[in-house]
């Protein structure tokens, strides 16, 4: 921090995670701290963060993540364990993409509101931020925050470079209703829900085409010093 109301952060990672073993990233159950680099210390983020004044916050830079530049997290839930746990029950809205990217959040009482984009493939030269060809995930989201619960609604577009209109699954439009509440200092209900709307879907519909309009949602509980004091 250089006035201490802002961050710059930079992060490095090593791995050798199997990508395809089954807690892989490319896993059936892909835990979050998966990441294969093959043992090669990685640039893993690099973003600066300010305040533009007091109610306005500003966040960019060549290498975060699409939570990185949120107003909030709308789940109490930790999803430090298994990736399925950590989207707020909108896989497709809280993808998490990772790039070069910057967003803005304006906070007012209560009242949180964000607008971000993430561009995946920015670190190419010769596609850059927001092109064509790019994958560009675009997200908006207002938030409720009270003292005992968290309401937000996101909205998120993303076109994975996708030029000719052809069905995609990673071209689509998806909306997020997500939450949490606090019974107390030790417990928490979060719960979520996400639609997803193909911008082309396949036709016809069989069951080698899964290009298709399709949700997701989780519920999670929360118990702190759960039998014993510090589980």
């Amino acid at each position: 921090s250089f006035t201490g109301q802002d961050m710059l952060e930079t992060a490095f990672r090593i791995g050798n995670f199997g990508m395809m073993e089954p807690f892989g990233m490319g896993g059936d159950a892909p835990l979050n701290i998966a990441f294969s680099s093959n043992n090669s210390l990685q640039l893993h983020r690099a973003f600066y963060q300010f305040l533009v004044r007091d109610d306005i916050q500003v966040t960019f830079g060549p290498k975060l993540r699409q939570d990185d530049l949120l107003g909030l997290w709308p789940s109490a839930y930790p999803g430090n364990i298994l990736c399925e746990f950590s989207h707020a029950g909108a896989h497709d809205t809280y993808s998490k993409k990772m790039g070069a990217g910057a967003g803005i959040t304006w906070s007012h009482e209560k009242l949180v509101a964000s607008a971000l984009f993430v561009s995946q493939d920015a670190s190419n030269s010769s596609i850059g931020l927001l092109a064509d060809e790019g994958k560009d995930h675009m997200t908006t989201q207002l938030a409720w925050v009270d003292k005992k619960f968290t309401l937000a609604a996101a909205y998120t577009h993303a076109d994975n470079g996708n030029t000719d209109d052809s069905p995609d699954i990673y071209d689509y439009s998806s909306y997020a209703i997500s939450g949490s509440y606090q019974f107390g200092d030790d417990y928490s209900l979060s719960a979520g829900m996400g639609w997803k709307n193909p911008d082309n879907e396949d036709n016809p519909d069989t069951s080698i085409n899964k290009v298709e309009h399709g949700n997701t949602w989780a519920v999670g509980f929360l118990w702190n010093d759960a039998f014993v004091e510090g589980n």
